[in-house]
């Protein structure tokens, strides 16, 4: 080996030892059923009018792969252990931000991206009519430091101030 191919093989192998390190992002596991602890603010409203939640436990099974997270919803009787209405269907997020849209009944199209920021889930849904954003929903899931899992939503429309709210959920 001359001198030259030496100090070539030397820089190389110095290059490729400091070359950074691809690391993935730590993204939290949200796989499991969880109950919710905190409901958000119209469901507690529900609750205090005793139309509903009275006897019930709201769960939210969540299934998570690294392509697609699932999340259904139930509410469960505390002394049958039975589903009880109302029925909501499986929500699906593909969380490699691709744009999901899908027409409604009203011909509004719904425009749905999710991503991960950093530990935290980012659903982002652009209601349009007529070529025009009327609402826009962000909800954030993340876990907080107790282990519970947070869902902060903003629901924004256009000449209207933004509406947040916050449900708190426990694994079971």
């Amino acid at each position: 080996m001359t001198s030259a191919t030496r100090a070539l093989a030397l820089v190389m192998v110095t290059a490729w030892l400091s070359a950074p390190v691809a690391t993935a992002a730590f993204v939290p596991d949200f796989n499991g059923v969880w109950l919710v602890v905190q409901l958000p603010a119209f469901m507690q409203g529900l609750a205090k009018s005793g139309q509903a939640l009275k006897d019930v436990e709201v769960q939210v099974t969540i299934k998570q792969s690294e392509t697609i997270i699932s999340s259904t919803q139930r509410a469960i009787d505390k002394k049958t252990g039975k589903s009880v209405p109302p029925e909501f269907p499986t929500t699906y997020w593909y969380p490699d931000g691709r744009d999901i849209r899908s027409v409604q009944p009203d011909r509004t199209v719904r425009s749905t991206r999710t991503t991960w920021e950093g530990e935290t889930l980012v659903i982002r849904a652009v209601t349009i009519q007529n070529g025009q954003a009327i609402q826009t929903y962000t909800s954030r899931w993340s876990l907080n430091k107790s282990g519970m899992l947070e869902n902060s939503s903003t629901i924004e429309q256009p000449k209207s101030r933004p509406a947040s709210d916050l449900m708190i959920l426990k694994r079971k």
